[in-house]
């Protein structure tokens, strides 16, 4: 008899044990299962196991926790934490192993440059002091005025304001992992004010339970300061008690309940060319002096790592105080990042290291002409993951002139019937990398098929994610890469944690830096002026540095705008430093 296969009679179907059953063409017949599973944990002349394969869908379900990803790659349920399966395509297949080979030196040379940020040595490159993890280094020191601040915090609701990399950060925390504390968290990432009035408390006396985060690199960000304006007009608004409703007390109360994380105004860093000594004199300083000037009260400030760009500076007080407050374990979080940051320095080739392996893919599809990475996600708890290394692409690649696709991102099974259909009917809509992210384990679940009524259930008991997962996930997947022949990534995370977390998000900043590091090293690049790049070693780093420099490009142009011999003079210092390298 033939059995209809619930992963719709794709290719390659999943087997308890590691082993695969694969047909190229035609349905699966009990032959073709009964041979593969004589090899496996299962044995086939159970009886049981023979009547259950008239709906074999039930088989799945049973396995589907420990082993459903054995279909992309052997041996997955012994795998703990993440893994990923990079498939180009057979048309990309021969070029993806050819380039593999030919970026060999170069990946080399990525490591070797970025080595002196990760020791925490002087002589690094600007701007990377999100790869040092050592003890005293930014990060370890970030995370211990996280957590020391997020003591100080009481109140019940915490409100955070801050654009691209400053709310990104937080975000993907706050989205991601459970809270562990009753605090409430609202992150602010717009000047919409119909926003900004649902996520700030209704209620005067919650109102004034809330702490306000405010978050800004260069303290120059004009989103934030009128956020700040229109939240110290609602603090005066009649029936917010505060004594007397004056314009003194709200700015008290605003002083006593603010956390500032922004460059300090002065600060002293070490490079190439000695100790030097540098200054921050943006908005969100001038008001902190203000407000102790005019309140008498010292504001609650956390530094922000001068030499971490906005968008890298997740595991800076920008994402970790988040944590902190959330209660979550932000030393985990860490070090699943470290482990990431580890693991490439340690590697001995690029195809050791997946986050070589997803920039290069990434370049690749983009060198063939193709318009767009598409990422997919099932599991809402990941579903910022996409927006970050988005925002990752498109700042630090899309428009520093780095070969990289555009993403996109959508959330299974609606985007099954928009996006995805429209990109899978044919090419004219542009050729597209494709992405997965998917959750072995999720945090919560719920059982199906128990209400007695024949009309929606088959009499099996089945869990809503394995129908996910066996219905909607491994569908695409199978249908993307093996019959449309379309290149793919697959991410699976055994579950989503603090460590797992860490790991994923550093993998995303590693790749869009080591993406920069493998353009060619003819032409021309630009970080504020334009050089013809000589050798190697020197297109190399700043091809890497202009991935992480534009913020402090933008900061400049505001810092220093009536000045214009000066931003010329700061451009021409770091082009001729990393030059020289």
């Amino acid at each position: 008899m033939q059995i209809t296969s619930p992963l719709n009679q794709h290719e390659m179907l999943l087997i308890p044990g590691g082993n695969f059953l694969k047909k190229e063409r035609g349905p699966l017949t009990y032959q073709d299962l009964k041979d593969a599973f004589e090899t496996s944990r299962v044995n086939p002349a159970d009886p049981t196991l023979i009547d259950s394969l008239k709906k074999i869908s039930s088989i799945f379900s049973n396995f589907i926790r420990s082993a459903f990803l054995t279909a992309y790659r052997p041996g997955f349920e012994d795998i703990q934490s993440i893994q990923t399966l990079f498939s180009p395509g057979k048309n990309l297949e021969r070029e993806f192993a050819d380039s593999l080979g030919q970026s060999a030196d170069r990946f080399t040379k990525i490591q070797n440059t970025l080595k002196p940020s990760y020791d925490g040595a002087a002589q690094r490159l600007e701007y990377f002091d999100w790869l040092n993890f050592n003890n005293g280094g930014p990060i370890m020191e970030g995370l211990k005025e996280s957590e020391a601040m997020a003591q100080k915090v009481s109140d019940k609701n915490v409100f955070v304001m801050g654009m691209g990399g400053s709310s990104m950060c937080g975000k993907l925390i706050n989205s991601a992992l459970p809270s562990k504390t009753p605090k409430d968290i609202q992150i602010m990432d717009n000047m919409d004010p119909a926003t900004l009035l649902k996520k700030l408390p209704k209620q005067p006396k919650e109102l004034q339970n809330t702490t306000f985060v405010i978050v800004s690199k260069s303290g120059n960000t004009f989103e934030v300061s009128h956020v700040i304006e229109a939240i110290l007009a609602k603090l005066q608004e009649p029936g917010f008690k505060v004594p007397g409703l004056s314009q003194e007390n709200a700015l008290k109360h605003f002083a006593e309940h603010a956390v500032f994380i922004t460059e300090p105004t002065e600060y002293n860093y070490n490079n190439s060319e000695g100790e030097q000594q540098g200054r921050n004199n943006g908005t969100l300083n001038k008001l902190i002096a203000e407000l102790k000037e005019k309140t008498n009260i010292e504001p609650k400030v956390i530094a922000h790592p001068p030499r971490i760009g906005g968008r890298y500076s997740l595991f800076s007080p920008v994402g970790l105080f988040v944590g902190a407050l959330k209660g979550i374990n932000v030393k985990q979080f860490v070090e699943g990042a470290k482990r990431c940051v580890d693991e490439f320095f340690q590697a001995k080739k690029l195809e050791d290291c997946p986050a070589a392996k997803y920039a290069l893919l990434d370049k690749l599809c983009a060198d063939e002409g193709f318009m767009a990475r598409y990422v997919m996600t099932y599991d809402d708890t990941i579903s910022a993951l996409p927006e970050f290394s988005g925002q990752l692409a498109g700042e630090s690649s899309n428009k520093n002139d780095v070969t990289a696709l555009l993403q996109m991102s959508g959330r299974g099974p609606t985007a099954h019937h928009s996006d995805v259909e429209a990109l899978c009917r044919n090419d004219k809509n542009g050729k597209v990398l494709f992405e997965e992210i998917l959750v072995k384990n999720p945090r919560e679940d719920l059982i199906t098929g128990a209400s007695g009524l024949e009309t929606l259930q088959d009499q099996q008991l089945k869990s809503l994610h394995t129908e996910s997962l066996t219905k909607l996930a491994l569908p695409f997947g199978r249908h993307i890469n093996y019959r449309m022949d379309k290149p793919m990534i697959t991410t699976v995370l055994d579950k989503v944690d603090e460590f797992n977390l860490g790991y994923l998000a550093m993998r995303y900043m590693l790749s869009t830096v080591i993406q920069a590091g493998l353009q060619p090293t003819e032409g021309k690049v630009k970080v504020g002026v334009d050089y013809e790049a000589e050798s190697v070693t020197r297109t190399l780093a700043v091809n890497l540095l202009r991935a992480v420099y534009q913020d402090q490009v933008e900061t400049m142009k505001i810092q220093k705008a009536k000045d214009a011999n000066e931003l010329d003079l700061e451009n021409t210092r770091l082009v001729n430093k990393y030059s020289a390298a």
